[in-house]
C-alpha cells in the first residue's frame, strides 16, 4: 500500500517505483487525494489507484492540520489508511514524504507491518 498526499497521477517517481514493484510481483495499492471527476478507484497501468477527497468542512480542515502540525498524524489520512489496510489485506505500507510518515507508522504498528517511508524532498532544509 503506498500513501501519497497529492494527486495521482501524475508523480513520476511513485510510478516509476510502483512500476518496479509490479515487475517483481507485488499487488500495488495507492492510496491518494481525488479531484474533480477523478474516478475513486482506478487501475493505472497495473497500479491499483484508490483516491479519497479532502474534507471540506472548515472546522475538520483546521483540525486535520493542527494534528499535523502539531503531533505529526494526519487524522483524516490516519482513519483512511486503517479502513484501506482492513480491506485490502495489506502487507506492508510505503509512505512518501515526511509529513505522513508518522501517520503511516501509526497503522504500522497497530497492525504489525513494515513501513517503507520515501522522503522525496529534503523537509527540513525547505521548511
Amino acid at each position: 500500500m503506498m500513501l501519497l498526499d497529492c494527486f495521482f497521477p501524475p508523480d513520476i517517481r511513485v510510478e516509476k517505483e510502483a512500476r518496479s514493484l509490479l515487475k517483481a510481483g507485488h499487488e500495488i495499492f495507492l492510496l491518494s487525494v481525488s479531484k474533480g471527476d477523478m474516478p475513486s478507484e482506478e487501475l493505472v497501468e497495473g497500479i491499483r489507484v484508490i483516491r479519497k477527497k479532502l474534507p471540506q468542512n472548515i472546522l475538520t480542515r483546521a483540525w486535520n492540520c493542527f494534528c499535523r502540525q502539531a503531533f505529526f498524524i494526519h487524522p483524516f489520512w490516519k482513519s483512511t489508511l486503517e479502513d484501506t489496510v482492513k480491506q485490502r489485506n495489506i502487507e506492508v505500507i510505503h509512505v512518501h514524504d515526511l509529513p505522513l510518515v508518522n501517520t503511516g507508522l501509526s497503522i504500522a504498528r497497530k497492525f504489525n507491518l513494515r513501513l517503507i517511508a520515501d522522503l522525496h524532498k529534503n523537509y527540513p532544509e525547505v521548511v
